[in-house]
């Protein structure tokens, strides 16, 4: 795999897209360093119901962005509050510098009188956006395959959400009613606590995805990859867990001919996930996650 100097990005960043299609006869919207980078967000609330009646008191607990164009690594966590939390983290890693992701979240019901009862939510995202440069001299099929694993508890209301999408850079529109094209490939993973039944005890899920595209003689394409958790206790105090890793791997076509845009981040830029995860999710909770893990 080839490496994108700090030149090479700083022209990507400032010359649109458009300006490289000319070759392809092509025209996009935005330019190539606009989209890349590793982002993550997160946000808890707080519902509290005092009677069947009252209008239901919402109250953010903490919402947070961290990331977003030009990062190689990104992270958020929330853990000041028992009852609800979330953790993300977002990179660029290995020798292809392919997204890594992670996400947990966790919610729970505080039953008070006279207070009533509050019901807890909380989401967690992790995203990235990479691009590869193909110089090879015929056309040539690539593979790539995904993988989420980890655990839920709860009901259908907490669930995990996994997408791969790739598009040509030259042809790429976010609006595709306006003219963009279509993915060159996609696939879409889906995990909810309906489909873990019964809800209880926690379960593990193992998420797997593959697809395929084919490359030509000039082409750059783009690598979409997210995460999404959320974690919703109006069916009862839960959890979903995606912190042990999505990860993105080229299963088949010759990766020395591909240029990522984006290097990978440094061991230094990781995250220390089950450190921040066990001071998130303290408690009964917490021991119940983790638990599992030992």
């Amino acid at each position: 795999m080839k490496r994108a100097g700090w030149g090479m990005l700083r022209w990507l960043a400032l010359v649109p897209a458009w300006a490289l299609a000319q070759q392809a006869g092509a025209t996009a919207v935005v330019g190539v360093g606009e989209l890349l980078g590793a982002e993550t967000w997160g946000r808890a609330e707080a519902r509290t119901l005092v009677c069947t009646t009252c209008p239901v008191e919402q109250v953010v607990l903490s919402q947070s962005v961290d990331g977003g164009v030009g990062s190689n690594s990104s992270s958020v966590s929330y853990g000041g509050n028992p009852d609800a939390g979330y953790v993300a983290s977002a990179r660029y890693v290995g020798s292809d510098a392919l997204p890594e992701l992670k996400a947990a979240a966790t919610a729970n019901v505080q039953v008070g009188d006279p207070l009533g009862v509050t019901y807890n939510d909380a989401v967690a995202s992790a995203s990235a956006v990479q691009a590869y440069a193909y110089s090879g001299s015929d056309s040539l099929e690539y593979q790539m395959a995904y993988s989420v694993d980890g655990v839920l508890l709860g009901g259908d209301r907490n669930y995990v959400s996994a997408s791969i999408s790739v598009y040509d850079v030259f042809g790429y529109n976010p609006c595709i009613e306006c003219g963009g094209d279509g993915p060159l490939a996609s696939d879409y993973l889906y995990f909810d606590g309906e489909t873990n039944n019964p809800p209880n005890p926690a379960r593990p899920f193992v998420l797997d995805g593959i697809l395929s595209f084919t490359l030509n003689p000039g082409d750059m394409f783009y690598v979409f990859a997210d995460l999404f958790v959320s974690a919703d206790s109006w069916t009862g105090s839960g959890y979903v867990d995606a912190a042990n890793t999505m990860t993105v791997h080229f299963t088949a076509g010759d990766t020395s001919l591909l240029t990522p845009l984006l290097n990978a981040a440094s061991d230094s830029g990781a995250v220390p996930m089950p450190g921040g995860w066990l001071l998130l999710l303290s408690g009964a909770l917490a021991w119940r996650v983790w638990s599992r893990r030992c």
